[in-house]
């Protein structure tokens, strides 16, 4: 698709240019999307700003680098396990994940459209809550759009306060293999909470959290297939291998598997709306559990463990795609002055509340100069 000029604007780019904004061009991403690095292997690899020899994320890493470079103050981008907020974590940007069906996805080609969500990445929660004002709401000719009023999310972050929201934090799965350095800011985060009035509840009990990464897997990867099919026949060696390998997984994986990987995460999702309905207002965790690797690394949490890089990326995002809870993620802190890295935490809400976690998000930001703080030395 080199070549390929679109006729038609998607209704996300479409509904941000009727706002004003002018599109300057299109970012570097993951081959099709398809992949958590920012490594494309057509079109070069989008490298971090922070450190030039380490991976920017993906699968939108492109528009994470322009934003905390300056070169734009949003992008647009998508997020199927966790391409927004993956890239926007490792490069100190923040990154916005809607809830399923809140902004239209029509005329965005598709990865999986069961887990697909069209979001934004910008240099702070305030600019965020703007573009949500815009791009979000229903639209007819999305089948997943939903007919939903959307707020003037800019008014309501700068009058919500965070005292007396019940913040729950999930141990289980979240902190298995945690790199020390973001557990620790992360929780001067949440104490940073705490002092401002918020309810912390330390210990949320979770189920089935051996069953994530399978069941979004198998949707992921049979949707893509499917997608990809006619291509996949007649152009396969037009593919990356790792991409080629990817799509030919997927035409492997049954229809039995397929309907009981979505009956699964019909189970996640009610478990995940239960405790927010009943237990907490929102749910906080490391957006990744390790800060951005360098292109030739291998993912050591600590002298004993050692991850593959796409699961250390993909694992602590990809639960909130199956269950479609909308997810900001935001910079919390710098690795020690050798690296420098940008840490980040996740905060999810509610089906359609984004205002929740968006208020929580921008407290945070401006009573901690979070603007100052995280601008990559360039």
């Amino acid at each position: 698709m080199s070549n390929y000029i679109p006729r038609v604007d998607a209704t996300a780019v479409k509904r941000i240019k009727k706002a004003g904004a002018i599109l300057i061009g299109t970012n570097n991403l993951n081959e099709f999307a398809s992949g958590i690095t920012g490594i494309n292997y057509f079109y070069g690899s989008s490298k971090n700003p922070w450190d030039i020899s380490r991976i920017s994320g993906g699968s939108s890493g492109g528009s994470a680098a322009a934003v905390a470079t300056g070169m734009v103050p949003i992008s647009l981008g998508t997020d199927t396990g966790g391409s927004i907020r993956v890239p926007s974590s490792l490069c100190g940007v923040v990154g916005m994940k809607p809830t399923y069906g809140r902004v239209s996805k029509h005329n965005v080609f598709p990865l999986s459209p069961s887990l697909d969500h069209v979001g934004c990445i910008t240099r702070s929660v305030w600019d965020t809550a703007l573009v949500m004002e815009y791009i979000a709401g229903w639209d007819p000719l999305d089948v997943a759009s939903i007919h939903d009023k959307v707020p003037a999310y800019t008014k309501v972050i700068e009058k919500s306060p965070i005292g007396g929201i019940r913040i729950g934090i999930p141990k289980k799965y979240f902190f298995d293999h945690v790199h020390p350095q973001v557990e620790s800011m992360f929780n001067d985060f949440i104490e940073t909470l705490g002092s401002a009035g918020s309810i912390v509840v330390s210990d949320l009990d979770l189920h089935n959290t051996e069953k994530y990464h399978r069941a979004w897997q198998e949707i992921r990867l049979a949707e893509a297939s499917e997608i990809h099919s006619k291509w996949l026949k007649t152009r396969a060696n037009d593919y990356s291998q790792e991409v080629r390998q990817m799509l030919a997984q997927g035409t492997k994986i049954s229809a039995v598997d397929y309907i009981s990987a979505i009956n699964t995460v019909r189970k996640l999702r009610k478990e995940f709306q239960s405790i927010l309905n009943h237990k907490v207002d929102t749910i906080i965790v490391p957006t990744t559990i390790i800060p951005a690797p360098r292109f030739d690394e291998a993912v050591s949490i600590d002298m004993n463990t050692v991850v593959e890089t796409r699961e250390a990326l993909l694992r602590n995002t990809i639960v909130f795609n199956s269950t479609g809870l909308p997810a900001i993620s935001i910079p919390i802190g710098l690795t020690t002055k050798e690296d420098n890295m940008p840490v980040a935490a996740q905060i999810i809400g509610p089906p359609f509340m984004e205002e929740t976690i968006l208020s929580i998000a921008h407290n945070y930001e401006h009573t901690n100069n979070s603007l100052k703080k995280f601008v990559p030395p360039i």
